[in-house]
């Protein structure tokens, strides 16, 4: 067993330091474990976030749809009181000037 104060050679291959990269980046990667954890929380955070956006997007839909109505209604009566409307109880006759 060589002791501490000795040295030593390193040898290299061709590819040099990217076949040190390649196992370093495989040991760093995290455990089956630690992925499927991962997962199980990225899947909570998106099932709650979808269990909060959707209901809130269906109100607002409602919400919108619900004043468009309401404008097109108001639009709708408001037409029919303006001068020749529907609603305009103005009678068309001609004024006829009496000498």
């Amino acid at each position: 067993m060589p002791r501490l104060t000795e040295t030593y050679t390193v040898f290299s291959n061709a590819a040099g330091d990217s076949a040190r990269r390649v196992f370093v980046s495989i040991g760093r990667r995290p455990s089956f474990l630690a992925r499927v954890c991962m997962f199980l929380v990225a899947a909570l955070v998106f099932g709650v976030a979808l269990v909060v956006l959707i209901p809130i997007m269906l109100f607002g839909v409602f919400l919108l749809g619900s004043l468009w109505l309401y404008v097109s209604i108001r639009s709708l009566f408001r037409r029919a009181g303006d001068p020749n409307g529907v609603l305009d109880q103005r009678r068309n006759v001609r004024v006829i000037e009496r000498d």
